[in-house]
């Protein structure tokens, strides 16, 4: 949803929570006339001053980037393929020269007949 259609919701709900545009004010310690002429539509919700904002909602938490966001999951990390091989030679010098053996023979055995081109 857009955020000005949002917060044009939001103020209608406030109203609606608090029972009206007066309860509201007093709740808020703001002038009816500003939650009136911001809900009639005659001031512009564009226009609102930032103090106004965080006035009449006071739970408002405001996130300029994404990473700033706390609940936003960060995508996990690309692993490079030099790090999978890396990870897999190490993987491998551990393994006695038998057990190297077959896991070259189960790997071609698997992919061997795949280029990846």
């Amino acid at each position: 949803m857009p955020t000005l259609d949002y917060l044009k919701n939001s103020l209608q709900r406030a109203i609606s929570r608090a029972g009206n545009m007066r309860r509201l004010a007093e709740e808020r310690g703001m002038d009816y006339s500003t939650i009136n002429r911001f809900n009639s539509g005659r001031n512009d919700l564009a226009n609102m001053p930032v103090k106004t904002l965080i006035k009449l909602f006071p739970e408002l938490t405001i996130y300029c980037f994404d990473e700033d966001d706390p609940h936003r999951q960060a995508p996990p990390p690309s692993v490079a393929d030099a790090d999978i091989i890396a990870e897999i030679s190490d993987l491998i010098h551990q393994l006695p020269p038998r057990e190297k053996l077959k896991l070259l023979t189960m790997v071609a055995a698997t992919y061997g007949s795949q280029t990846g081109k």
